[in-house]
């Protein structure tokens, strides 16, 4: 769990929590039900779900 901070990107937040920055995309698809329905999207204080690392 990440609590969104303001001036926060899944980009970065994926760069500090999955030490990637590319792996954006899985924190989008792991949140994706309620961000399709974010009008105004990601705002301060918004709880994101983390993917779990895959082992490898």
């Amino acid at each position: 769990m990440h609590v969104f901070k303001a001036g926060e990107t899944l980009e970065s937040i994926a760069a500090a929590e999955l030490g990637d920055a590319t792996k954006w995309q899985q924190i989008r698809i792991a949140n994706r039900e309620w961000l399709d329905l974010a009008e105004n999207g990601l705002e301060p204080g918004a709880r994101l779900t983390l993917p779990v690392p895959c082992p490898g």
